[in-house]
């Protein structure tokens, strides 16, 4: 048989990647695995592919076999030997080197903060926040190149649609909690530019010097910047040398942001956003009122 019709088989059978389904064999070995002590929780949108894939290469840092573990959002109920099977060995990576992950969904699902910070209270978390304007318009091209229910749909249509099934999904986060989870990551446009939200639960679990908060814009113009920076937040070799030359999963936009969007999502963002430069006493160069 096919190795992708197996593959297929597998992630229908599990509901989850065929990488994922393989890991339950890796159990055995879990005790000696390094366990995750950063995560790059988001946001979605905002680059994180990009800047995960410049981190790993830096020799004090090891990855999972893959990029989004969705475990403290999605796959919790799991527990927590299927989370660590995903990580590499210590043998093979080193004393010196640190593990760490990158799921974006974890910033916005209200479960999140409480259950990692039961997992690590010691980690170091670093989120991306992008001009949640953009962000939310990028979202929405993003999702509608594989989404079929969204595919046709106008953007105001689609922020319409994001009203009721975010409001299911939240009434079944904990008794349906991978299509509570789904749901969110593919609809909520709005919902995950309200930053200073997310931000405050997040806060009432971890430190301030537990959280880097970094601006899109400056990711994108300055990579190596932020890079020395994550470097000295994480406490490893700020002299390495990145390649950032390749940027990835680029959203291919279908439409462009018309003024009347663009007009609504200012409105609705600029309170958000003048709420979160108070709280971080920084401002960033984003679309406001």
């Amino acid at each position: 048989m096919d190795k992708k019709i197996i593959q297929n088989k597998i992630r229908r059978l599990f509901n989850i990647h065929h990488r994922q389904a393989f890991a339950y064999h890796r159990y055995p070995l879990n005790f000696l695995r390094k366990k995750p002590v950063f995560f790059l929780i988001g946001t979605q949108k905002a680059g994180t592919t990009s800047l995960f894939s410049y981190l790993i290469q830096h020799p004090e840092i090891a990855s999972p076999i893959i990029k989004e573990l969705q475990f403290f959002n999605m796959n919790y109920q799991r527990g927590i030997n299927y989370y660590h099977s995903f990580f590499p060995l210590k043998a093979l990576s080193g004393k010196k080197v640190i593990a760490g992950e990158a799921t974006p969904d974890y910033f916005d699902h209200p479960l999140a903060p409480e259950r990692l910070y039961k997992y690590n209270p010691q980690a170091k978390l670093i989120v991306v926040l992008r001009d949640p304007v953009k962000r939310a318009f990028s979202h929405f091209n993003f999702v509608k190149s594989y989404n079929n229910d969204i595919k046709n749909a106008s953007f105001f249509e689609a922020l319409d649609k994001e009203k009721k099934i975010l409001k299911t999904a939240f009434e079944h986060i904990r008794t349906q909690p991978v299509k509570s989870a789904i749901d969110i990551s593919n609809y909520g446009y709005i919902y995950k530019g309200e930053y200073i939200n997310h931000l405050r639960r997040w806060f009432r679990f971890f430190s301030k010097n537990q959280i880097l908060i970094i601006d899109f814009n400056l990711l994108k113009t300055n990579p190596e910047q932020v890079l020395e920076t994550i470097c000295k937040f994480l406490e490893i070799d700020e002299s390495f040398k990145f390649s950032t030359a390749q940027k990835q999963n680029q959203t291919t936009y279908y439409s462009k942001l018309t003024y009347d969007e663009q007009a609504v999502l200012i409105k609705h963002f600029t309170p958000y956003n003048k709420e979160l430069f108070d709280f971080l006493g920084e401002k960033f160069d984003w679309l406001m009122n």
